[in-house]
């Protein structure tokens, strides 16, 4: 079967080939941008049994990868049940952790689980900046020692940076030596988001354009977050998110979306939520809007200019501006302030866009 038959095949029996799982809000960190906001204040959530129940219907269903994510999924006691538990039905795992909770036994017992990828947030080179950011500077030693255990087991580690404004050229610099000195790869990130309860505070953490500048000519690597980018002519009937098709999102609380960012409006009660969850991510109103929603309907975007297209946040995520408008295509000035300053900070500094597509993207240590 082609390519093309597979992709319709999954487009019109809408399968969830992959999967986000919130398994939990709790965290051990505050963390200053964090979109979750008072969500992290939220306690409810599944069992493991339950957990098993929905990764089996998800297995049955035809998923291939979940993604789990949290809070920290790591404060959960079960949770290498979980992992393990979902590579017993054979789905590939990724997780999203701050690493603070990784144990040289959890480290051992992930890498027999060979996770495709295990993706760990650094929010500084020191305790000063954790306490800044998470409100807890004791995460810092906690993360290194368990992105130490992580390497040493040999599972596949890649370290995200996010950049705030408040970050001088030498924390850029101090950060990337730290994950050197481990033998990690990493990459930086200029993304932040609204907070789900739509509070705007994190963006205010957004580099300027003359910080932009500054970084994107002193550190090249800084250049790779904005590579990949389609510079392609619009469509007026492409779909603007794609992964919306065959990607659910399940929530810690019982809530299903197709990401964290959209999620359905129909409410599932919980006592039928195993029962129900798949039939609402299938036919919830404002998530099959997503789904179909084209750049035809972006009168506005249409007629910008291609740079600015090219770097806009909302062409790869309409999730964005559901957040900031309440309307999947909705235009918000954030959108269109943040897509001028990156496009005139790179045409400032004369960066091609070949030398932003040729940097090379995220590396990740490998087993060997």
């Amino acid at each position: 079967m082609s390519e093309f038959l597979i992709r319709k095949y999954i487009q019109l029996n809408q399968i969830p080939v992959h999967a986000q799982f919130a398994v939990t809000y709790r965290c051990n960190a505050r963390c200053i941008h964090c979109y979750y906001g008072d969500f992290l204040r939220k306690t409810s959530e599944f069992s493991l049994s339950e957990i098993m129940c929905l990764l089996k219907r998800l297995a049955k269903e035809g998923t291939l990868d979940i993604g789990f994510t949290g809070g920290e999924p790591f404060l959960r006691k079960d949770f290498l049940d979980i992992a393990r538990y979902a590579r017993k039905l054979g789905f590939l795992i990724n997780i999203a952790t701050n690493a603070s909770l990784i144990t040289k036994y959890k480290a051992k017992e992930l890498s027999l689980l060979y996770p495709s990828l295990v993706r760990v947030s650094l929010y500084g080179g020191g305790r000063e900046a954790y306490s800044k950011i998470t409100g807890n500077p004791d995460l810092f030693i906690k993360t290194i020692r368990g992105l130490d255990f992580l390497i040493h087991h040999k599972v596949v580690t890649e370290v995200m940076i996010p950049v705030f404004n408040f970050y001088t050229m030498d924390d850029l610099l101090v950060m990337g030596k730290i994950c050197s000195s481990l033998g990690v790869g990493y990459d930086f990130s200029f993304a932040f988001y609204p907070r789900l309860n739509r509070d705007l505070k994190p963006l205010e953490y957004l580099v300027s354009q003359a910080q932009l500048e500054k970084f994107l000519t002193k550190i090249p690597k800084c250049r790779g977050f904005f590579s990949g980018c389609d510079t392609k002519k619009i469509n007026k009937q492409q779909v603007i998110c794609l992964s919306a098709r065959n990607t659910i999102f399940l929530s810690p609380d019982g809530k299903v979306g197709n990401c964290f960012m959209v999620m359905a409006q129909s409410r599932i009660p919980r006592k039928s939520f195993m029962k129900q969850f798949l039939r609402v991510w299938r036919n919830d109103p404002l998530l099959q809007r997503h789904r179909e929603s084209r750049w035809g309907e972006r009168i506005q975007c249409l007629g910008c200019d291609r740079l600015y297209q090219r770097y806009c946040i909302v062409r790869y995520c309409p999730g964005v501006a559901l957040l900031l408008t309440g309307e999947l295509t909705g235009i918000h000035s954030y959108i269109c302030e943040i897509s001028a300053r990156i496009c005139n900070a790179i045409s400032k500094i004369n960066v091609t866009e070949k030398q932003i597509t040729d940097v090379e993207p995220p590396c990740t240590n490998t087993i060997s």
